[in-house]
Formats: structure tokens, sequence, C-alpha cells
């Protein structure tokens, strides 16, 4: 019996010092490669969404060492700080180079969210940061200084809208608040690309100012982009008659024609969907009885391949056309997302209200598919 409970006691011990050397700080000593961590970053960044592309993120930390500035890259690809941070504590003892860690402040949008980290890690070396000059943040290697943390906007003659009386491209515009916080994240955005295509998600489901969209597009540099931008933008501006002034955006005269001209189509169509209707004339329209049960004769078909053909065919013989909102109840009919698409791209042409063509952007699920669509139909205007 004394034999058997000195193995046990043992056996104890061991596990005790296996428990302890698990719970200290990892020793990193071979940091992953870069064709190594490029694999690894692109399938987190394929989960499809956040909270999954953190936990999967998190699990792989246990298998490697990262380099500082690869640590700052994988924290990038979140959406907002608080996955960040939670990111970045996690990361700190998987780091090679913990001396450059300061990197990784670089990634947060807030300050507040890099004092978090640093106390963290402050923590974390179980000193108080005011003792060791590693503790504190090198301000000099912060790209986000105080001056930066808001955007200089040019000096351009940006219009009010406050008193506005004009023609209305949409109903409410958003505060300049709330404004501001979407801006925000555009303007840290380093590419024309993500600029653009987070500039096009904001407009996309808002009501903006010719303010706001100026301010939006002064973010972006090729003047190509934003001609682009500033085209689809117009259609979703509370002051449309105020939005010449964003020909201050382009800086050359062939740009600025395009975009005048847009304006004034876009104006034209607003005026001619304003205009009032003579009683004796009854406006083509398809009536909500009718189209629920057009809706029923899609629901009713089986395969999907004759669900999209039916869907086409109802659309394309209908006397009337259809409204963008019943265009984006039927795409929602489907279940696969590239007969969304398909049917989205074809009833375009027979939609009566193209100009609010942006709602059927809704029944897609993913921003590829928005993106393609956007495509398509500026191709078609």
């Amino acid at each position: 019996n004394l034999k058997y409970m000195r193995k046990i006691f043992v056996l104890a011990v061991l596990i005790s010092q296996v428990l302890i050397l698990a719970a200290q700080p990892k020793n990193c000593t071979n940091p992953i490669s870069n064709d190594e961590f490029q694999l690894k970053l692109n399938e987190i960044n394929a989960k499809q969404n956040e909270a999954k592309k953190l936990e999967h993120a998190k699990r792989m930390l246990g298998n490697v060492c990262l380099l500082a500035s690869q640590v700052k890259q994988m924290a990038g690809i979140f959406s907002n700080d608080v996955n960040r941070l939670d990111f970045a504590k996690a990361a700190y003892t998987s780091t090679f180079d913990k001396s450059n860690f300061y990197e990784v402040y670089d990634s947060f949008g807030y300050f507040s969210y890099v004092f978090k980290l640093h106390d963290y890690i402050a923590e974390v070396k179980g000193g108080n940061s005011s003792n060791t000059s590693t503790n504190t943040i090198p301000q000099q290697n912060i790209n986000v200084k105080p001056t930066e943390t808001t955007p200089n906007y040019p000096r351009w003659d940006f219009p009010n809208a406050t008193t506005y009386n004009g023609l209305k491209g949409c109903t409410t515009p958003l505060s300049d608040k709330d404004f501001d916080g979407l801006a925000m994240q555009v303007f840290r955005l380093n590419s024309d690309p993500e600029k653009n295509d987070l500039a096009e998600k904001t407009i996309q489901g808002n009501c903006l100012t010719t303010t706001h969209i100026m301010k939006l597009a002064s973010f972006i540099n090729s003047n190509t982009d934003k001609l682009f931008f500033l085209k689809k933008a117009i259609y979703r501006c509370y002051d449309v008659e105020n939005f010449t002034k964003a020909e201050q955006c382009l800086s050359a005269p062939g740009p600025k024609k395009m975009l005048n001209d847009e304006i004034n189509k876009a104006i034209a169509e607003l005026k001619a969907a304003n205009l009032p209707k003579k009683e004796e004339v009854k406006p083509c329209e398809i009536l909500n009885k009718e189209f629920l049960e057009i809706k029923d004769a899609i629901k009713k078909q089986n395969f999907n391949n004759t669900r999209v053909t039916i869907a086409k065919q109802i659309i394309s013989s209908q006397k009337c056309p259809f409204t963008s909102f019943q265009i984006k109840e039927i795409v929602k009919l489907f279940d696969f997302e590239d007969s969304r698409l398909d049917v989205a791209k074809f009833a375009w042409d027979f939609c009566m209200d193209k100009q609010f063509y942006f709602k059927v952007h809704e029944a897609l699920d993913f921003d590829v598919s928005k993106t393609e669509l956007s495509k398509y139909t500026s191709t078609k205007k």
C-alpha cells in the first residue's frame, strides 16, 4: 500500500509540473514562414463570420509562433476593435519578437483599445509600465497620431443641407454624428479598392447629404474610382440638387462632365417620378393580389432550374413593369445565390424604378454578388 501511495504521489507531482509549464508564457524560438502565414491568413479569412474567424485564429496560436508584423496583419482582418483586442491579447505570448509588439497598436481604430492592450501586456510581464521603456507606448511608431484620428477634409465648398427644400433623392439623411462613425472606417483603410468598396456599402443602406458623399469621395485617390463612386451615390443623396458641388472632388474636365451628365439624368428621373398623375390615366402597375399569385406560381416549382425559367418568363411577359421591391421579393424565393444573382440581373430591364434598384441588393447574401450586380447595372445605364 505504501508503495502504491508513493506512485500516486509521484504521478500527482508530475501532473502538477506539466500544468505549471502549460500555464507559462509560450517561448517562441522559430516564427512561422511568410508563405505558411499567408496560407493560414487565407484560411481564417475564408470563415463565414467574425466569430468563426476569431475562434480559428486563436486556435491557430496554439501551434505556431508569429512575428509582431504578422500579428498586426492578422488583427486587421477583424472588423472591430473588440475582436482585434481579443486576438492581440491571445497572440502576445505566441509572438517571437515581443519587443516589436507595439506595431500591433497600429491596427486599432481607437486609442482606448491601444491602451487596453498596453495595460494587458504590462500585466502579463508582471511589472509596472513606468519601470521599463518597453512598456511605454512609443507614440512615434503609431501611424494613427492624435492629429490623424479624424479626417482632414479638403477646403471645398460643402453645401448645407439643413435648410434644403429642393428635390430629394431619399427622405431622411444620416446625422453628422452617425456619418462620422462610418466615415472613420473608410478613412482608416489603406487602398483605393478597400475604400471604394466600403464607401459603396455605406451609401447602399443609408441616405446621405451631398456633403457626406463629398467627404467619402475625398478619401479616394483615383479620379476614375471617385467618378464611379459619385455616380452611384447620386441615387442615395438627400439634397440631390446640391450634387453639382461634388464636381470639386474631380480634377479633370472629362470626369466632371460625365458626373454632371449623370446628375442631370438622375434629377430628370426623380422629377418624372414626382410628377402628379392625371386622374384619368391609371399607372401601369402590378397590384398586390396579382403579385402574390406570381410568387405562388414561382414557389410551387420543385426544381431550381425550372423555378428560374418560370420566373424569367413571368417577369418578361407582364404588361406592367415590376417595382424594385417586387423584384427583391422574387429574388428572395431562390435558395441558391447564383440563381438569385441571375434573376436579379435579368429583372433589371423590367424594373419601373431603377433608381431604387439598390433594394434588390438586400436579397443577396454575399458582398461579391452585390458588387457583381452593381457592376452589371452600371453598364446598363
